[in-house]
């Protein structure tokens, strides 16, 4: 018997290496999956809001070409609806400001499933044919 016997280290490198990389490798596919799930979730964000900002789109210029909307204080002017990649969003309005005056101020507020999304402060010009010129005074997500 040797005293300085190296059979079995070769062994025992190998096994430390496995269960390093192991370690490191459980740790990637963790990092992995958070990621993939954070994806998911901000892909149904974004239909959300992209349904929210294409349905107020709509119907800005909805009201753009019915002048009744938001006209003399109508509330609510409109209900619009739009459904873009399965997502349906609601556009309500209401008039703001004094319905005497010549432009209309229009207030409206975007929602997904029953949750506001995205509003919308909005002033018409004083047009009396279609299309009314706007001008949009603030656009704010909503969380």
């Amino acid at each position: 018997m040797k005293l300085r016997d190296e059979d079995g280290q070769a062994l025992l490198i190998a096994l430390a290496f496995l269960a390093f990389f192991g370690i490191v490798i459980a740790a990637i596919l963790g990092f992995a999956e958070a990621s993939v799930r954070t994806t998911t979730n901000l892909r149904e964000q974004r239909s959300t809001v992209y349904a929210a900002d294409g349905a107020m789109d709509g119907a800005i210029q909805y009201a753009r070409m019915h002048l009744e909307a938001g006209a003399y204080g109508a509330n609510p002017c409109i209900t619009y609806s739009a459904t873009l990649n399965g997502v349906t969003a609601t556009v309500t309005c209401v008039s703001v400001g004094n319905p005497l005056n010549s432009d209309r101020r229009v207030l409206f507020t975007a929602s997904v499933d029953g949750v506001p999304r995205v509003e919308t402060d909005v002033i018409f010009d004083g047009v009396t044919t279609p299309p009314s010129p706007a001008s949009v005074l603030s656009w704010t997500y909503l969380r």
